[in-house]
């Protein structure tokens, strides 16, 4: 459905009503994400992703300069709030096989819960050719990678775990009735070739 006839979600303003500057970003990059994850960055449109919003397209350009400083902006905010999901606090301490489930699990919770984040962010083929928008996308592999790594002991197992991990959630958040449970089996099979964990118990 295009956004031209979709219409305002609640909670969204309407031109000329006043909010808070951090709540009108949240609307803007909540719009945007609906968009480019429905039509890609180049099918979607500032007067669309403005009209979902609620705020006029100057205002848009206002606060992120152009289409692409927008992509940019919501990988940030997305990726941020992933990997900031799967540090696990409450796990801190706890062996690395119990660290590495627990931010499996809020990993694929994320996707689940955020099909439209993950889909921007791992979907490269229709993202613009823009170096911040690749930087944002590398330095979010980035940081995951080194969490990993901790656990890990080992960098290139890390690569390689994040490299199975983004291709089971891209096509395992597609699946009719996605199991966060089975998803995070999957992928602990993985880290248990790979590393010292007991996979037994």
């Amino acid at each position: 459905m295009s956004l031209k006839r979709m219409s305002k979600r609640p909670g969204t303003a309407t031109p000329g009503e006043r909010l808070a500057r951090a709540e009108r970003e949240r609307l803007m990059l909540q719009a945007s994400g609906e968009a480019f994850a429905t039509h890609g960055f180049h099918g979607s449109s500032m007067d669309d992703i403005a009209r979902a919003a609620g705020i006029t397209k100057p205002m848009l350009y206002r606060y992120f300069g152009s289409k692409e400083g927008l992509y940019a902006a919501y990988l940030q905010t997305t990726g941020h709030e992933l990997v900031d999901k799967m540090r696990a606090p409450d796990t801190r301490g706890e062996p690395p096989e119990v660290r590495l489930r627990a931010g499996v699990q809020a990993f694929f919770a994320y996707v689940k819960e955020h099909r439209a984040g993950w889909t921007v962010l791992h979907g490269e083929t229709t993202a613009p050719a823009d170096a911040h928008v690749a930087q944002e996308v590398a330095e979010l592999r980035g940081r995951i990678i080194r969490m990993l790594t901790t656990l890990f002991g080992d960098e290139a197992s890390a690569h390689a775990f994040t490299g199975a991990a983004e291709s089971l959630a891209t096509w395992w958040v597609n699946q009719p009735n996605p199991s966060i449970d089975e998803a995070s089996e999957i992928l602990m099979r993985i880290a248990a070739t790979a590393t010292s964990f007991d996979h037994a118990r």
